[in-house]
């Protein structure tokens, strides 16, 4: 059954049919790609930290002792706030710590 078979006006022709029921395959067919690709983007290496308080913990005292570039400790301040976000952990020192570079 077409997509439209209640099309008014001009005549559907066979020609136009095809196209019309190709570009709705090809449409339903992006989105089941799309859906896998969002399923398999979902896993993250963050997820499989043993322990994720013990290790946000450590990279935040090495954070705070630390004499690297400033490019540096934002990407230590950034893995840092998604293991928080991702873990819903709780570690009250990032945020004062966390506001001096904002």
């Amino acid at each position: 059954m077409s997509l439209l078979k209640a099309h008014k006006g001009s005549k559907m022709t066979k020609n136009r049919q095809s196209r019309m029921d190709k570009a709705v395959k090809s449409f339903k067919r992006k989105e089941k790609r799309k859906n896998k690709i969002k399923f398999s983007t979902d896993f993250m290496p963050i997820d499989l930290v043993h322990d994720p308080s013990n290790f946000s913990e450590k990279l935040f005292f090495k954070l705070r002792k630390s004499n690297d570039r400033y490019e540096v400790k934002l990407l230590m301040m950034r893995l840092i706030s998604r293991m928080i976000g991702r873990h819903q952990l709780m570690i009250l020192q990032f945020y004062p710590h966390l506001i001096r570079y904002l």
